[in-house]
């Protein structure tokens, strides 16, 4: 059942506007009417009015604003409280959360390990755009139960304005030139997946390679158990004849792995996951 926080309860007690056009505002449109709220959709965040005015706006993560919303959209006109989907979304979700970033791989490591998790017995629920996004997957599962897992997809431009959001771990998978396009400039990318990791309960995070260039090139220090290498699986047979033979699939594996061995889990059990990947 659906339990929101105690300082949401009030918000919640008059109309909330939705942010963002379909298919990116369904989620959230889903997640908020389970909890039996008044939802009112908006286009934009500035055309958020009414009478009785809402007292709270979520913004979805798929939509342009949800992008890369501005940081100073924490809180709108008269008292209007507005939360991005990844920060609400999180509030309502009572298991582990495990957050997968990065410009690309991000479907595939998402599918990957939870996969992986389920073969390993675990409840475990992947969160990607097709699912309805972070908020969609919270709302089906109904918020989920303690020991249930969530791995999601997240960009790393929705972290500009994420105050609520608390990840068991989070994976950043690569950093690429296409980012700073996105962002202004790579340093501007680098910053808001950095502040992703921020987002880490105590601090478990994994970098993939160009993520550790960036981050040496900008001066930022990685925990050296963040870094992980693709050197270790070069000929790995256990990999032979799957996607994860060679890059850039062989580093989502490698990422997968030190996440896995993190959590104490048996690596049989990724390697059974990455066959069966293969035949999916």
């Amino acid at each position: 059942m659906l339990q929101p926080p105690s300082f949401l309860t009030l918000l919640l007690a008059r109309p909330v506007a939705v942010v963002g056009s379909e298919p990116a505002a369904a989620g959230v449109t889903a997640l908020l009417s389970g909890l039996g709220v008044e939802v009112w959709r908006q286009d934009r965040l500035e055309a958020v009015h009414g009478d009785p005015a809402p007292g709270l706006a979520v913004v979805a993560a798929g939509s342009d604003e949800g992008r890369l919303p501005p940081a100073s959209a924490a809180r709108g006109e008269g008292g209007l409280v507005v939360l991005h989907e990844n920060d609400l979304a999180p509030l309502l979700w009572r298991g582990r959360l495990l957050v997968v970033t990065g410009t690309r791989g991000k479907t595939r490591l998402v599918r990957l390990l939870t996969e992986a998790l389920h073969l390993a017995g675990h409840d475990v629920v992947g969160a990607e755009r097709a699912d309805g996004g972070l908020a969609g997957v919270v709302a089906s599962r109904r918020g989920g139960a303690p020991d249930s897992i969530l791995v999601s997809r997240m960009d790393a431009g929705a972290a500009l304005p994420l105050r609520h959001l608390r990840a068991d771990a989070v994976i950043w998978t690569n950093l690429l030139e296409e980012e700073s396009g996105r962002h202004g400039s790579m340093a501007a990318a680098f910053a808001a997946g950095w502040r992703m990791f921020e987002r880490a309960v105590g601090g478990e995070v994994f970098a993939g390679e160009t993520v550790q260039r960036w981050a040496d090139r900008l001066g930022q220090t990685l925990p050296s158990d963040s870094r992980v290498t693709t050197d270790e699986a070069s000929g790995d047979v256990l990999l032979r004849h799957t996607p994860f033979e060679s890059e850039p699939a062989r580093e989502t594996f490698l990422l997968a792995a030190a996440w896995w061995r993190a959590a104490g889990l048996r690596e049989s059990i990724l390697y059974a996951a990455a066959q069966r990947f293969a035949a999916t």
